[in-house]
């Protein structure tokens, strides 16, 4: 997948910031109500897909410890409190896996306060509505 004119490059991981405190059963739960399938494998919690359009979903909290000071303080910012649980998504090169991982983030949105970042270098946050209007402008 090229790399968009969005400061996020979905053929790098994406992270989902939450102020709420998610379990992985509470994760699970909801990857099932998507129609997700349980992970294959240890390292993912679930994988949500369309023809062959995927998105491999964990929860990897350990990122929060990595943050830079400034990153944490601007997702809090964003946030209106401090990021308590982190999803990494791995979108596949698949033409459209964005508008799937959009349709993945507004579900989520619908659940739990979160912002959106991707882990190169100069990524913007953003919110589910932010993403979609900015993916939508480069249709």
């Amino acid at each position: 997948m090229s790399k968009s004119n969005l400061s996020l490059d979905f053929s790098e991981p994406i992270a989902i910031f939450s102020d709420s405190r998610i379990s992985k059963e509470e994760l699970s739960a909801f990857l099932r109500s998507i129609g997700a399938v349980s992970g294959e494998s240890s390292s993912f919690l679930g994988r949500l897909s369309e023809q062959d359009k995927h998105i491999w979903i964990s929860i990897s909290n350990e990122e929060l410890e990595y943050l830079e000071v400034s990153t944490r303080e601007a997702v809090a910012q964003h946030l209106k409190d401090e990021p308590k649980t982190c999803i990494v998504l791995e979108l596949s090169s698949a033409t459209g896996t964005e508008q799937l991982m959009i349709k993945f983030a507004t579900a989520f949105a619908e659940n739990w306060s979160c912002v959106i970042l991707g882990f190169t270098e100069g990524s913007k946050i953003y919110t589910v509505q932010e993403l979609r209007k900015d993916l939508e402008s480069e249709i």
